[in-house]
Parts: C-alpha cells; sequence; structure tokens
C-alpha cells in the first residue's frame, strides 16, 4: 500500500499522469493473480493430502506362480464329423459332470478294415502239437506254430517186426506176462500178435499186448482166446487197431490165466535184457504201465502183423471273433509250409450258411507246398458273412496230405482273417482357445498346457488331440487319449516344443478333437472340461483396499541383496475390494520384498 501512496503522490507531481495510472493498474493486476493461485494452490494441496490420506493399501499375500488360469472356448466347438448330442461349449467350463455331448456319424470316404487272428485251434483226427503258441500267428515273421502228421492211409499188404521162429525153449505164461522187445522199422497200423504157444492137458484163457518199451506204457491189447491143447503159432486180432511209429521198440507179450497143464511161450536165445516177465494174476486188462519186469537175455516166439503206412496226414483247425457288421468284404491270409516236399494242402474257411467247409469256390484253397514259406490269400466279396455266426465267431482248417509212410511236421507262420466296410464312425471337432497376452505376454510363456475331462461308452478306441500349427498352416499331433474305463478321465498334454508355432499373433490357438482310428461302431462322447493355459515363472499378488477411495497401483518394485527392479502397473482397485494380480513377466528372488505405488504417492510393503 505504500508503493501505491508513493506513486499517487509521484501522480499528482508528474507530467505524465496517464503512463502512471496504467503502471498502477497492471500493479493491482498482478497482485490479483498471484493471491489467487497461491490461494488455489492451497485449496489443491489439501485436497490431495487428504485423498492421499484416505487411501490404505495392503499386500496380502505375494507368492510364485507356475500357471495361468485355465482359458477355455468363448464359442461353440467346430464339428467337422460327428454331431452334438446335447449340452453347449459352456459345460466344458468348468470341472462339474455338467458336460457336452458329442457322437460318431458314418462317413463314407473311409473304408473301415478290421484284423483278426486266431484265438484257440483244434487238433483234428490224430494231428500232434509239436510247438509255438496263437502270438506266432500274428505276423509273417517265421516265427512257427508247428503239428504232426498222423498215418491216414495204409497199405494192403502187411508186414511183421519181431521173432517168427520156432524155438524149442519155453516159459509158462500162467499169470505171468511174458515177452521180448522189437523195433518197427517204418509206421504202420498193427493187426495182430502171433504167438508160439504150447497148451497143454486142458486149454486156457489167453490174450497178447503191445507196450511202449521206453515208457512200459499200454499201446493196445488184443482179443482174448482160449487155444486148443496143441503146440502151435496162434494169432490174437487187435479190436481197435493202433498206430505204431517208425524206429520205436516195442514189446511184445502174451499172457495166461491159469488151470491144468501149461500155457507156455516159446523162445529162442536173445541179447542180454531182450525178453522179460513180470508175474501178475490174469485179468480183463493188462496193467498200464506195465510195473517193473524182470530182463532175461531170450527173444520169444512172438510177432506183431501190421500194413505199412501209405499216406500222411495233418489238420489244424483255427477260431477267432470278430466284429458283426454288414461286410463288403473278407480277405483271410495263411503263410505256413512243411517239412517235407510236395505236401498237397488244403485251406478252408467255414461257411455257417451251408453249415460246412467248402471244396471249392470262396473258403477253399489249394496248393502243393513244400519247405519254402508260401502265402495263400483269398478276397470274398459275395455274401461275406456267410463266413461268421451270429456272434461273430470264424474257423478255418489246413489240411496237409502226402503219399509217404513218414511222418512230416507242418508250420503255420501268420493267420489273419481282415474284414471290411465301406463307411466309418467317427467325430472330429475343433475348439479355439485364446489367451490373455496382455496379462501373460508369449515372450515370458515357458509352455503350453491342455486338458480335457472326458468319457466314452467305448474303451477301445482311441482318441488325438491336434494342435493347428499357424507356422505350417496344418494340424500336428500333439496327444494320444487312450480310455480305460467308462468313467470321466483326465488327459494333459504338455506343449514344449516349438509351442509358439501353435499360438497366433493375439493368442488364439485351435485344438482338433478327433479318432485315432476310425472305426465301425458309433461311439458317444461326453466332455466335461476342455482348457488351455500358460506354463510360467510369474508372480502372484494379493491386494486390499481398505482406504475409503479407489486405487491406482502404478508400479511394482521387487528388492532383494542384490537387485531394485522396478516394473510398471496400471491396476485399479475400488473401495472395500480384494484383486488377486498375477504377472508373468516378474519372477521372484529366493528373499525379496515387495513394493507398490500408487498414483497417489502411497506404498505398501511386503515381506517374504
Amino acid at each position: 500500500m505504500q508503493t501505491i501512496i508513493r506513486l499517487l503522490k509521484k501522480f499528482r507531481q508528474a507530467k505524465r499522469g496517464v503512463s502512471n495510472v496504467i503502471v498502477v493498474m497492471l500493479s493491482l493486476i498482478l497482485i490479483v493473480l498471484i493471491v489467487s493461485n497461491v490461494v488455489l494452490w492451497s485449496y489443491q494441496m489439501s485436497q490431495f493430502d487428504l485423498e492421499r490420506m484416505q487411501e490404505n493399501i495392503k499386500i496380502a499375500n505375494v507368492t510364485r506362480v507356475t500357471r495361468s488360469p485355465w482359458f477355455t472356448t468363448k464359442t461353440e466347438y467346430l464339428i467337422e464329423r460327428g454331431s452334438n448330442i446335447s449340452g453347449t461349449y459352456m459345460d466344458t467350463w468348468a470341472t462339474d459332470d455338467v458336460n457336452e455331448t458329442f457322437r460318431e456319424e458314418a462317413y463314407y470316404d473311409y473304408s473301415v478294415e478290421a484284423y483278426y487272428n486266431p484265438s484257440g485251434y483244434n487238433l483234428l483226427n490224430s494231428t500232434l502239437f509239436v510247438s509255438g503258441s496263437l502270438s506266432d500267428l500274428q505276423f509273417n515273421d517265421n516265427s512257427y506254430m508247428i503239428f504232426r502228421s498222423y498215418p491216414s492211409a495204409f497199405s494192403n499188404s502187411t508186414a511183421t517186426f519181431g521173432n517168427t521162429a520156432t524155438g524149442t525153449a519155453r516159459r509158462n505164461t500162467e499169470n505171468t506176462i511174458v515177452g521180448s522187445i522189437f523195433t518197427l522199422t517204418e509206421n504202420g497200423e498193427a493187426q495182430s500178435i502171433t504167438a508160439y504157444i504150447g497148451m497143454t492137458v486142458s486149454s486156457k484163457k489167453m490174450k497178447c499186448a503191445i507196450y511202449r518199451y521206453s515208457d512200459l506204457s499200454l499201446i493196445a491189447q488184443t482179443e482174448e482166446k482160449a487155444p486148443a491143447v496143441a503146440t502151435t503159432w496162434v494169432t490174437f486180432n487187435f479190436i481197435n487197431k493202433p498206430i505204431l511209429t517208425a524206429n520205436t521198440q516195442y514189446l511184445l507179450v502174451a499172457w495166461s490165466s491159469s488151470g491144468g497143464g501149461y500155457a507156455y511161450l516159446y523162445y529162442t536165445t536173445g541179447t542180454t535184457n531182450k525178453g522179460c516177465y513180470r508175474f501178475q494174476p490174469y485179468g480183463t486188462n493188462f496193467p498200464d504201465p506195465l510195473p517193473s519186469p524182470r530182463y532175461e537175455a531170450r527173444s520169444y516166439c512172438i510177432y506183431c502183423t501190421y500194413k505199412p503206412v501209405i499216406e500222411e496226414t495233418v489238420e489244424v483247425e483255427f477260431t477267432g471273433t470278430s466284429n458283426t457288421e454288414n461286410w463288403t468284404k473278407i480277405v483271410w491270409t495263411i503263410d505256413s509250409c512243411f517239412t517235407t516236399t510236395d505236401v498237397t494242402a488244403t485251406f478252408q474257411l467255414y461257411n455257417y450258411n451251408s453249415s460246412q467247409y467248402p471244396t471249392s469256390g470262396d473258403g477253399y484253397m489249394t496248393d502243393t507246398i513244400g519247405t519254402t514259406d508260401v502265402t495263400k490269400t483269398q478276397n470274398i466279396t459275395t455274401n461275406p458273412t456267410y463266413f461268421r455266426d451270429a456272434s461273430g465267431n470264424w474257423k478255418l482248417k489246413i489240411t496237409g496230405v502226402k503219399a509217404t509212410n513218414a511222418p512230416f511236421d507242418l508250420k503255420v507262420d501268420f493267420v489273419e482273417f481282415k474284414t471290411e466296410i465301406p463307411y466309418a464312425y467317427a467325430l472330429s471337432i475343433i475348439g479355439e482357445f485364446t489367451l490373455d497376452i496382455s496379462a501373460y505376454p508369449l515372450a515370458y510363456i515357458d509352455s503350453l498346457e491342455i486338458q480335457v475331462r472326458l468319457r466314452a461308452n467305448d474303451t477301445l478306441e482311441n482318441w488325438l488331440l491336434n494342435a493347428y500349427n499357424w507356422t505350417s498352416g496344418q494340424y500336428s499331433v500333439i496327444g494320444q487319449v487312450t480310455l480305460t474305463t467308462t468313467d470321466f478321465e483326465y488327459y494333459t498334454v504338455n506343449l514344449t516344443d516349438a509351442w509358439q508355432s501353435y499360438v497366433n499373433d493375439n493368442g488364439t490357438i485351435k485344438i482338433k478333437f478327433c479318432d485315432a482310428d476310425p472305426d465301425a461302431n458309433p461311439t458317444t462322447i461326453n466332455i466335461d472340461f476342455f482348457g488351455v493355459r500358460a506354463v510360467i515363472e510369474g508372480a502372484y499378488f494379493n491386494f486390499k483396499n481398505n482406504g475409503s477411495t479407489t486405487v491406482h497401483i502404478v508400479s511394482i518394485w521387487i528388492i532383494n541383496v542384490a537387485n531394485h527392479q522396478r516394473y510398471n502397473a496400471n491396476l485399479f482397485i475400488n473401495v472395500g475390494e480384494e484383486a488377486n494380480y498375477i504377472r508373468a513377466d516378474i519372477s521372484l528372488p529366493e528373499k525379496f520384498i515387495a513394493k507398490v505405488v500408487t498414483e497417489r504417492g502411497n506404498i505398501a510393503v511386503f515381506t517374504e
């Protein structure tokens, strides 16, 4: 004011008063502006301090986090094959047994072939099993099941083996089994046993038998006779004619009941232990095996008449199961050989419509096969379902025949029964999952995790998870789902190698769920959960706003003894609310202090 008064005095004295008036007025305006700004600034500072005082932000917890939340599809699944039965894509957001259901549908650009191998076998007639197992028939790999032939035809002429001489020495056969060991040199069918008998005083019951010497097991016994009193050759016929094997030692014996006089079996001198005897009360049947005979150097006058073998046959039947679809074709294949040459081989597939094995046409193959593997295959396109029963059972027979007197082996390497239908049941659905790359930048993601919870009414079918490769422009298999029960099961796939190729720039991932191999049965799939998440090395923050004003967090500090690291933030927390905040770009050290700074300058601190 003093300055103004002084200027007024000068104004009265000055000759240029107008200029002074202008100066005075400008001074007054400047004073008013300064005062008003000071007052306004003082008010604003008081308001800011008041709002800052009302902030009360707390860090409740800070922990390490390795996974983002699950990201689920936000639109309905694209169905390439199959159909939706019930539910929507929203039913696959959470594990709650509320699910979306899909079903396979038939499509005709994919023929379904089903492959079957035998699950059982039957030895026919006198065929013998030698070695191998059914598993050897699954691959054409020179691993065999082996079966031995049996004599199937005999000469009209006969031959003998034994001692046909008439000796002078003798042993009584009353209640005594007496005989000698002889070797047969060829296969044959035994017809009878003839013994040189000396019956004295009265006739007695008598019979003969043949034993296998190696184990003294009974092969067969003859009819029973009562030879007249005399010394002569007596022939005893076999009721059931046994088959004898070449180069085998057999024991030919006679046995008599007791009575007046004796029932002698004559003998000549033999090699050591060629003859034998066993005291045994006469009975209806010879003992089996012959118990502990005593041996002696005698060749008893007894021989066997047989018909030599002129043909050998091997026969085996294989059985299996299959599906019961409406087949359009059967392909049956057998790979086999023999241990001898020039065997006439016949292969027959049983026709259930005619209830017999065919002798020509479909279901019938023949060839002459030797010691080298031969593969026989036949396609049946006319009434292929005739070759199975209502339950899908099938059977086939292999027969090998050769004119020979020596046994041979059938070697079966591979047997396959393949069916075909012109269509398949399949399911293929595609879901789009979008990562929040603003919260989880791709640069801070280590890998991706895909998880599905599902069930199916068919546990025999496998399923594939495919991911779209944005680089190559096609789907790639990332995992196979194998079902073990009809209950809900979890399947998780980790994408670790080149996972970036499966995420486009906006975070979208396309996952296809489909059959591994479409089959002939429609399957129903229930999907309860389907999601994708990021695998990270990040940090989880839990904030609580206990103040009376909204808080804006603008920065985060992670501090340890080696480093003070600041991270920009942009998080608003309303009054009284709690916020969970995950940062994929923040990797927490072992020991740390976390600080957050608000826009108003307040600081909250958390110590691990």
